[in-house]
């Protein structure tokens, strides 16, 4: 199966910082994804933002039939999304795993990352968050 990695949405406020850890977090996903190692082989032409397939496909929230919809234009089995929120010194991420075929969640998880974290701490983070989400989800089954 093929799986997608869509670039996180930043919902809190916007500024550089944060921009930069939706991104770097995004990017040590996809780096995770690319690796094949896992249940999942990456999908090919997944690089795109969340944010704008929302608004390409109308969705005005994250319901599973119209983020299905995304992974299928993605041509994914499963697709990770999700949003990274600005609280204080930290930002939590919180990430979905769906599945596109049967438009159901298979896993969740969330992660908290410093607002000041190193390149490295931040790919610890997003690897650590992927292998989470592709790891239960193979475990449970699916």
């Amino acid at each position: 199966p093929r799986i997608a990695v869509l670039g996180l949405e930043v919902t809190s406020a916007v500024d550089v910082r944060t921009t930069e850890l939706a991104h770097d977090l995004t990017e040590g996903m996809r780096a995770r994804a690319r690796l094949g190692s896992g249940p999942y082989a990456y999908a090919p032409s997944s690089e795109r933002e969340l944010i704008d397939e929302k608004l390409i496909k109308q969705c005005d929230n994250e319901a599973p039939s119209c983020m299905a919809e995304i992974g299928k234009e993605l041509d994914a089995d499963v697709i990770v999304y999700g949003k990274l929120d600005k609280e204080d010194k930290v930002v939590r991420l919180s990430l979905h795993l769906l599945d596109v075929n049967k438009k159901a969640k298979l896993n969740r998880t969330s992660v908290t990352v410093p607002i000041g974290a190193s390149k490295d701490e931040v790919k610890v983070a997003a690897r650590k968050a992927y292998e989470e989400l592709a790891g239960a989800s193979a475990a449970g089954g699916a």
